[in-house]
This record gives C-alpha cells, structure tokens and sequence, in this order.
C-alpha cells in the first residue's frame, strides 16, 4: 500500500496516448471518514502528466494500480511518478511489463 498525503501527486506516461488505461484504487481518508473509490480511470497520455492529486486535508491509500495496453496489435510502454514528474519522482521504470503486447 502507499500512503500520500495532502497534495502529493500520481504522474503517469506512455509511449503513445490513448493506448494505455491507468485506474488507480484505493481510499481517501478526511476528518476520521474513510473514503473508498477509484481514485483514477483514465488513458495514459504521451507527456509526463499528473494522473490523481491528494485533495487537501486528505490522506489517501493506494491499494492497487492497474495498468492495460488496449491496443490489440502494439506493445507499449508506461512509467507512474510519485510527487512530481521529473526524473527523480519515477516509481517505476520506462518499459514493457512483461507478458503485454501478446496474443492470449
């Protein structure tokens, strides 16, 4: 699980927008009331982007981050930062997961 706090950032990239969905889940915790949702649904854009910021006087929990190439054809690569966009902020690197761009 990680823990943010009060406006700290999820940033995503992908080599190509519109291929690649980023859905965050997790919980929002304000003034003692606990808050579980999606925290963010949407395509990974081309350019270092924030995905989901902390809105203030929250804290949230991250449970789980899914990453999916929707494109039926091409493989593609995808990389999150946690509290900025630049290099320093990578939580994971720029590369394929293992497994993507096959046929099932």
């Amino acid at each position: 699980m990680l823990t943010l706090p009060a406006a700290s950032t999820i940033a995503a990239v992908a080599d190509v927008a519109s291929k690649v969905t980023l859905t965050i889940f997790g919980m929002e915790l304000t003034s003692g009331v606990e808050t579980y949702k999606v925290l963010y649904q949407g395509q990974m854009p081309s350019s270092v982007a924030t995905a989901y910021t902390v809105p203030g006087s929250t804290q949230a929990f991250i449970r789980s981050m899914t990453i999916v190439n929707t494109d039926l054809v091409a493989s593609h690569t995808a990389q999150l930062f946690v509290g900025g966009t630049a290099a320093d902020a990578a939580a994971t690197p720029r590369r394929r997961p293992r497994g993507w761009g096959r046929s099932r």
